[in-house]
């Protein structure tokens, strides 16, 4: 189709043509008159207009658009950047006409360029989702090892506060019991020649032996408890009479009551065999014992009962003595329960009696709670599983 015929062909679309070159959101469209005046423009191309119409010109300016010269109307065509210094600029590809001392300016985003940009833009999106997938995976590996971190924080922490117990119990409270032993043992060897009543001797023997017997319970509680810090603990069950290993432990331990004038009673509701480790079960049985002891004062009494209930055997030992106080029993039998009170006679302790209940009462299977009144006693209980 010839030239001709094509324009005689839109003339009858002048008006739609027009209607959608003016309202379009992509074409732009202004008239100038000579001095630069804005004779009229579509919105699309008033958007980009920051400053006056004449001054938003950055390249080519509006007056060098004026003075180009052409064989036709057509006088410029290319890129021209509208804007201001201080905002981003546009660029739009346009052609631009002059007539009778007028200039038409039409153009938009070249479509080329458009896809172009988008190419760049998706690209760069592409880029922004792996750089957002290594930095989420970054930060999953950094939290990872925060963890470990905290972990290992943890871990240390622990063995400080192993080392200093161990260090306490070894600096303080093993020289207690020794120093009693070696006490009452200058006393017999320097007056043993004057000492006529063997009642006096026999006094000093049962002191010593007491603390002895002190001495080895808190060695056996620091060796036992070291080795359940290092996890080197190992459980060896075997079938034994409840009764029968209380009653030797009682035999054991009871001249330490007699000295200090307190009463203990073994008062079973049961008599029943259990399978435990029954190494364990005495470290339980006389820490609990011991502790009662410590805590009672003369003409007391110290009772140990054992009773049937569902699904296993309950183990009691309760006292007469001063009891505990109510903020006390919640970290009785944690390592956050550092206070190691003195008994009734002055005793000492270690405060890691009540810890290795717990662990060991837990490794064989069973539960250990205290039932206690400031002033009025404590009671002691623990759960075993029946055979």
């Amino acid at each position: 189709m010839k030239k001709n015929e094509t324009l005689s062909l839109l003339f009858n679309w002048t008006t739609e043509l027009n209607e959608s070159i003016l309202k379009s959101k992509s074409q732009c469209l202004a008239l100038f008159s000579e001095n630069g005046e804005l004779l009229m423009s579509n919105d699309t191309f008033s958007s980009l207009l920051k400053n006056k119409p004449k001054d938003s010109f950055f390249h080519p300016s509006l007056e060098s658009l004026f003075k180009m010269e052409s064989t036709s109307s057509l006088v410029f065509e290319g890129f021209i950047t509208i804007g201001d210094f201080k905002s981003l600029n546009t660029s739009i590809h346009a052609q631009v006409y002059r007539k009778q001392d007028n200039l038409l300016i039409l153009g938009g985003i070249e479509t080329q360029k458009l896809i172009t940009q988008n190419i760049e833009l998706a690209d760069l999106n592409r880029e922004n989702v792996n750089l957002q997938r290594e930095l989420v995976k970054k930060s999953s590996f950094l939290n990872n090892t925060l963890i470990e971190l905290d972990e290992s924080n943890k871990e240390l922490t622990k063995e400080k506060a192993t080392r200093d117990k161990l260090f306490s119990v070894i600096a303080h409270d093993l020289r207690s019991p020794f120093g009693v032993i070696l006490g009452f043992t200058d006393l017999i060897k320097n007056k043993v020649s004057k000492l006529r009543n063997n009642e006096t001797v026999l006094q000093y023997l049962d002191h010593i032996k007491i603390s002895a017997q002190n001495a080895q319970i808190l060695l056996d509680n620091l060796l036992n408890w070291t080795t359940v810090q290092t996890g080197k603990i190992r459980y060896k069950p075997e079938k034994i009479n409840l009764s029968t290993l209380i009653q030797e432990i009682i035999e054991s331990i009871n001249a330490a009551f007699e000295i200090k004038k307190i009463d203990l009673l073994f008062q079973p509701k049961v008599d029943a065999e259990v399978v435990v480790d029954s190494n364990m079960l005495q470290v339980i049985l006389r820490n609990l014992i011991s502790n009662a002891l410590k805590f009672t004062k003369e003409n007391g009494s110290v009772i140990i009962s054992t009773n049937l209930i569902e699904h296993g055997i309950e183990v009691s030992v309760s006292d007469t003595g001063v009891g505990i106080k109510a903020d006390l029993v919640r970290t009785l039998f944690s390592n956050e329960h550092n206070e190691t009170n003195l008994g009734t006679a002055n005793e000492k302790g270690s405060g890691l009696g009540l810890i290795l209940c717990k662990d060991f009462v837990e490794k064989l299977g069973g539960t250990i709670w205290v039932e206690s009144k400031e002033g009025l006693g404590s009671n002691f209980k623990f759960t075993l599983p029946l055979s």
